[in-house]
């Protein structure tokens, strides 16, 4: 199953249908491999990158899990060897692959860096042992949660917007995004059946909230949003747990779309997942660019 970024009409929604450009490599007529491209021009140049809200958009590609080791593998480097060839011509090219894809030797042949970064997932099953599985620290402030505030899920986005505001500037980190641009695209999720929105609640206060977009297989953990005058009632944790509640009877697996910042790192940590690795690549095809990129810490 194709991830939900790599969806025509998610991209549409979140940068038109103008800026992203489908390459699809075809063995004979039968088409076996995708690269949606998000361009980006400036100065003259063409950037390959991430949009903003997508977590992930490399090479994707299904092989038959039935078929010999050697002969998938081999499969995998036509297919990656194939979709760097259709490329176009860029000066940079920087984007996140999927977890579930880790062979990635075609693209190092190819020039690609190739850099492993983590994020956390957890396999969605019983309740109970998935309780069992999170920090004992954590389950009380869960269950500290419980006593304290109530949980709904929401359509208040404007509510849900002020209190991610808040999760940004206590970090003194600028919104990536604007109200406008996470209208639309939350729009186009729910329209599609796409999003969860949970908000905790003080009496009738919203207090936190988390934003949740999942396809068939899994739930990804997109945005987080908390006032800090309520974070002593520790109610992000039990807004998380409540979502991974509700997923373990639809999903197959939770992604905390997980930070390498080492404070958010423990605490999604908590929750028991697994760390699980994916692939950042990164091309330069000018050694001059790629030189200066090294030496200003851009790569």
């Amino acid at each position: 199953m194709i991830p939900i970024f790599y969806q025509p009409w998610y991209l549409d929604a979140i940068i038109g249908a103008d800026s992203w450009l489908p390459i699809v490599y075809l063995h004979g007529d039968d088409p076996r491999a995708i690269w949606p491209i998000y361009l980006k021009e400036k100065w003259g140049q063409r950037y390959i990158t991430l949009p903003p809200l997508t977590p992930q958009l490399g090479p994707w590609y299904h092989i038959d899990s039935t078929a010999k080791r050697t002969t998938r593998l081999s499969h995998i480097r036509e297919y990656l060897t194939g979709l760097t060839e259709l490329l176009p011509q860029h000066l940079l090219l920087q984007v996140h692959c999927d977890p579930a894809l880790n062979y990635w030797i075609p693209m190092h042949t190819a020039g690609y860096q190739l850099h492993q970064r983590y994020t956390y997932r957890i396999s969605l099953r019983d309740t109970d042992d998935m309780w069992a599985d999170i920090d004992t620290k954590q389950r009380n402030r869960i269950r500290k949660a419980q006593s304290s505030i109530r949980i709904q899920l929401s359509d208040d986005k404007a509510v849900f917007w002020e209190l991610n505001q808040m999760t940004y500037d206590r970090q003194d980190r600028s919104m990536p995004y604007s109200q406008e641009y996470v209208e639309t695209w939350d729009a186009v999720l729910s329209a599609n059946g796409s999003s969860r929105l949970y908000l905790a609640y003080v009496a009738e206060q919203a207090i936190a909230g988390i934003y949740i977009v999942h396809d068939q297989r899994c739930a990804y953990l997109m945005a987080i949003g908390s006032d800090p005058a309520h974070s002593d009632t520790h109610a992000v944790s039990s807004l998380i747990w409540k979502a991974i509640q509700d997923y373990s009877t639809t999903h197959a697996i939770f992604d905390f779309e997980g930070s390498m910042i080492p404070r958010i790192e423990s605490f999604f940590r908590s929750f028991g997942g697994v760390p699980t690795s994916y692939t950042r690549l990164v091309h330069t095809p000018n050694q001059m660019v790629d030189a200066a990129l090294r030496l200003i810490g851009k790569l």
